[in-house]
């Protein structure tokens, strides 16, 4: 098979993996060891949409804890190298290192071959258990059963097959939260049940649509009895159709006193807000939606509630995954009970917590890192210009949100977004960028992730005279976004300055360690801007700071272990790592070598690994302090602004950096609630 048509039948495999699929009710778990740690789970209710679903038998809890045996445990990834997958890694190596077990690695790379090279790799590695994530549609009996086959217990993720663990997001029980959000605020106001009618957005080919309208019909009417007649389907076939068909419905029902909507993701339940409050329903009605995109924060962090019908949007977070995924696999490896599907919570993101889940301050007037303090403001286009937007990967987490932040933002200038999905595929990549050009758009957004082909990518839109910003990879020619390497470790060496000058430590008696691998550039540019960072203030002598070289990321523990024995005499250190899993290894290795109140550790990255440690231990307990974080998933918010200016003629820099910021035991529970 071919690795194009892989690539399209794997993003199919992604829409449809989520759905919730019909699944006998999960034994209740065994209670684990003592924990010092637990990432509560939800069992799955068998997702009958005509009953109401049963109550489990209690909630499994992941616990992080140490482990019976350092159990080697074969991890999968679905494809490494996309930021989404990439914090996944991360955090499933910090818990691992927590409980004390081992990951063995194999990069599934999103292509079958692999994936089936990648799973009898594992097994014969003698692996005692598996992790793994596979989203080619059609191959999940064939990768189940190669561990099956093998007698090795098995979790996927984000995608469920036959015999293993399948943990996710559960689409009914997350539109059952958004419906019970919308029962609430209807009794809130005074409404009558009989007096209001819901409406639910969802498009009827789409199973996992049906999974989540079921949801919310039935979270609304478990305390808000709405009757049968005054629940109506409002069937879509894309987002774009939202908007007139609820107006259809508005005009039909004049009589309508109240009316609550559920949509299925963001856009549509943004647009049937938009559609309510044009038909005069402000004041009258609310809506509701799932995934916490930034159609649905702009809505919530730009308009008061007296000025919008949206409300509220339901989020959870895939980037913590390592909790729940380690230990259930130790669990399943000691022989202790795993429920056969395991679901993370899911959580309200309203007006009144969205600064704290979401922080991201006024998104109409969003500054760059550049010296020019270029803005990139979201305002009204002088033209309803045609946006060409080369999605990256469609059908990833990481790009789905970018992808829903550009579509958001595009409305709000009232420009029009040109779709076309590079695929991961060069042969599509060349395709997508041709068919752009041939559609005569004004400007073009796009990502390309293969190396090598720069020049022929962004020559595509050169030639025809077309403008274009790039997203996390520069292309001659083009404006490049992403966040900078340098600026983002200089950050860490400041909060390092910072720390140490508040302990009241003396320059010359404090050394500064630098965690990076040589032969990687990106690294080289942030031991840099960390050693920078730290001397802009804090003048350690050149003979105060080392590298600490590494080939991979085991060996920051015994090589910093090493720097530490040879150098008794170091009274203070401070240590940056190249990114969270070295800097909290350094920290580690800092602590067992008595340092202690003595030393301080930060990196990038807000990986849980990172996170973990901010939130269990105290700064007394630990020598980690800082990770630095950036949001990629608000990447529109500065993409579609920056193609308008330069439609129009405007000056954008050849560069535009997000903003970052030190994440530390003060802040961690207001910008990764956890």
């Amino acid at each position: 098979m071919s690795r194009k048509l892989i690539l399209g039948i794997a993003i199919i495999a992604l829409l449809v993996a989520a759905c919730g699929e019909d699944e006998e009710e999960a034994a209740p778990a065994t209670t684990a060891a003592p924990a010092t740690t637990a990432a509560p789970v939800e069992e799955a209710p068998e997702e009958v949409p005509e009953e109401e679903p049963e109550e489990p038998g209690g909630p499994y809890e992941a616990m992080i804890r140490p482990a019976e045996q350092p159990w080697k445990i074969g991890y999968g990834d679905g494809l490494s190298g996309i930021p989404f997958t990439d914090s996944v890694t991360d955090n499933i190596n910090a818990v691992a290192a927590e409980m004390g077990v081992e990951i063995v690695y194999c990069d599934n790379a999103y292509d079958q071959e692999r994936t089936v090279e990648c799973s009898n790799l594992l097994v014969t590695q003698q692996v005692d258990g598996v992790i793994f994530a596979n989203w080619i549609a059609g191959t999940e009996e064939l990768i189940a059963g190669i561990f099956q086959d093998a007698g090795i217990p098995c979790v996927s993720y984000d995608g469920p097959h036959p015999g293993c663990v399948a943990f996710g997001p559960d689409n009914y029980n997350a539109a059952l939260e958004a419906g019970r959000y919308l029962a609430a605020f209807a009794q809130e106001q005074g409404w009558a049940a009989e007096d209001t009618h819901l409406l639910l957005v969802w498009t009827p080919d789409v199973p996992v649509h049906k999974a989540r309208a079921d949801g919310a019909r039935d979270g609304v009417r478990e305390s808000f009895a709405i009757p049968d007649e005054n629940i109506h389907d409002i069937p879509t076939e894309g987002l774009t159709d939202t908007l007139p068909n609820v107006t259809t419905w508005a005009t039909a029902n004049p009589g309508a006193q109240h009316v609550l909507c559920f949509g299925h993701s963001d856009q549509p339940g943004v647009d049937c807000a938009l559609a309510l409050e044009q038909s005069g329903f402000l004041g009258n009605a609310a809506a509701a939606s799932l995934g916490a995109s930034d159609e649905a924060l702009v809505d919530l962090r730009g308009r008061s509630d007296d000025e919008s019908v949206f409300k509220a949007t339901i989020s959870y977070f895939p980037e913590r995954y390592g909790q729940y995924l380690v230990p259930a696999i130790v669990d399943l490896i000691e022989g202790k009970t795993v429920p056969e599907r395991l679901i993370p919570s899911v959580s309200p993101v309203t007006r009144d917590n969205v600064e704290q889940l979401y922080p991201g301050g006024e998104l109409d007037e969003t500054a760059m890192g550049d010296e020019d303090e270029y803005q990139a403001v979201i305002r009204e286009a002088s033209g309803a210009f045609r946006i060409g937007y080369g999605d990256g990967l469609s059908g990833i987490p990481f790009t789905d949100s970018v992808t829903d932040n550009i579509n958001a933002v595009a409305a709000e200038m009232g420009v029009e977004i040109v779709y076309c999905d590079n695929a991961y595929d060069q042969e599509r990549t060349v395709e997508c960028s041709n068919l752009l050009v041939t559609q005569q758009v004004d400007g073009v957004i796009f990502a390309n992730w293969i190396a090598g082909t720069e020049e022929l990518i962004a020559g595509i839109f050169q030639d025809a005279g077309i403008p274009c910003v790039s997203y996390d990879g520069p292309h001659p020619g083009c404006v490049a976004f992403g966040p900078d390497n340098y600026n983002a470790a200089l950050e860490a060496g400041r909060y390092l300055a910072a720390f140490a000058q508040e302990q009241g430590w003396a320059a010359e008696d404090t050394h500064l360690l630098l965690v990076w691998t040589p032969d990687v550039p990106v690294h080289k540019a942030r031991a840099d801007g960390a050693r920078d960072g730290v001397r802009e203030s804090f003048a350690i002598p050149d003979e105060n700071i080392h590298d600490i070289p590494t080939e991979g990321l085991t060996d920051t523990l015994p090589n910093v272990t090493t720097w530490a024995t040879a150098n008794p005499g170091a009274q203070h250190v401070l240590c940056f790592g190249h990114s969270d899993q070295p800097g909290v290894d350094c920290a580690l290795a800092l602590e067992q070598s008595g340092y202690l109140g003595h030393a301080a550790a930060a990196s990038l990255g807000a990986s849980d690994e990172a996170l973990v440690d901010l939130r269990q231990r105290s700064d007394d307990e630990s020598v980690f302090k800082a990770t630095i974080s950036y949001f990629p998933e608000r990447y529109g918010t500065y993409l579609v602004p920056a193609i308008v200016d330069l439609i129009e003629g405007k000056t954008v820099p050849e560069r535009l950096i997000p903003s970052v910021s030190p994440v530390t035991r003060d802040n961690v529970f207001d910008l990764y609630p956890g």
